[in-house]
């Protein structure tokens, strides 16, 4: 074996302990800690889609973190506001003038023209950041039209139906329904509700 091929051998062989040795005494960090799941019903989850800066945000709270409960009350559907830009409307006229009840315990609102009552109700509530462009429904009036303002808005839903109620203030929600826009006025707060609620 001729002399340059052994130096070829030996520096091969070299590189390959050399790498080995360096693998091996690095350094391994131990996997981070997942935190688990806490049983304080204080604890909020978010839930944000990708990095889509578009996505929503769900936050699910547990009744006893009261902020969002601005909603719970007794509410009278007042007037059309708002429709969408590009697509036929269809006729809202069936919830004009209807009362609506939001609880933690039922929900009572018209939908479709009948008369709905749920017990034990799923809300579904997001949260959205907010800017004087923010439309969050395609095709919609601009939330700031509507004289939603801030750093963000809450939205709620009822699991299972495609209505959306926004929160404005205190004493006004606005109603997404059939590609249209309606504000409701509050009548009342629920009975008892300053056990739970705190103004946002």
């Amino acid at each position: 074996m001729n002399k340059k091929a052994l130096q070829v051998k030996m520096s091969l062989f070299t590189g390959i302990i050399t790498t080995a040795l360096l693998v091996g005494c690095q350094d391994v960090k131990p996997a981070e800690k997942i935190p688990s799941q806490s049983n304080d019903p204080k604890v909020v989850s978010e839930t944000q889609q990708g990095n889509d800066p578009f996505a929503e945000t769900e936050v699910q709270k547990d009744n006893t973190d009261d902020g969002y409960k601005i909603l719970y009350g007794e509410w009278l559907v007042e007037k059309k506001i708002g429709e969408s830009y590009r697509l036929d409307i269809q006729d809202v006229s069936d919830v004009i003038g209807k009362t609506f009840v939001f609880s933690k315990r039922r929900v009572i609102f018209c939908y479709h023209n009948e008369d709905t009552e749920i017990e034990n109700p799923n809300y579904k509530i997001t949260i959205i950041p907010l800017d004087e462009q923010t439309t969050y429904f395609p095709y919609m009036p601009r939330l700031s039209e509507l004289g939603i303002i801030g750093s963000y808005v809450t939205i709620f839903s009822v699991r299972g139906y495609d209505v959306f109620f926004i929160l404005k203030d205190d004493k006004s929600v606005i109603m997404f329904y059939k590609d249209a826009y309606l504000e409701l006025r509050r009548i009342e707060h629920i009975e008892g509700y300053d056990a739970f609620y705190h103004a946002l």
